[in-house]
């Protein structure tokens, strides 16, 4: 919780390094969710203009990265955009709450 402008882009480079270290092999560094949903949190507080762009491709890179995303993630997410300016936020917001929704039904429980 931050108040420096950088906060976002400082912790995105130590996830940065983090996953160098993962790929390199060291498990132990695997970012997960909550590393994910913090730094989607420091995209919300942002003032940064791509802050949502941002934000939208670091939870598109925990699929990529096969990092399951839960509720904290879904939760950040739609934060994120709830924040923004976007003139679209709200109908992005319900489309995540909608894909949480599909989610649960699916048995997959950890996105309720």
């Amino acid at each position: 919780k931050s108040s420096d402008p950088e906060a976002a882009k400082k912790a995105e480079a130590v996830l940065e390094e983090m996953i160098a270290k993962w790929k390199a092999g060291n498990e132990d560094l695997k970012p997960d969710a909550v590393t994910f949903s913090t730094l989607m949190d420091f995209y919300a507080r942002s003032t940064d203009p791509s802050a949502t762009v941002r934000a939208q491709e670091l939870f598109d890179m925990m699929e990529e990265l096969g990092v399951h995303r839960n509720v904290y993630a879904y939760s950040a997410i739609q934060n994120v955009y709830a924040r923004s300016n976007m003139p679209d936020a709200p109908e992005r917001t319900v489309e995540i709450l909608r894909s949480m929704i599909n989610l649960d039904k699916e048995g997959d429980f950890l996105a309720k």
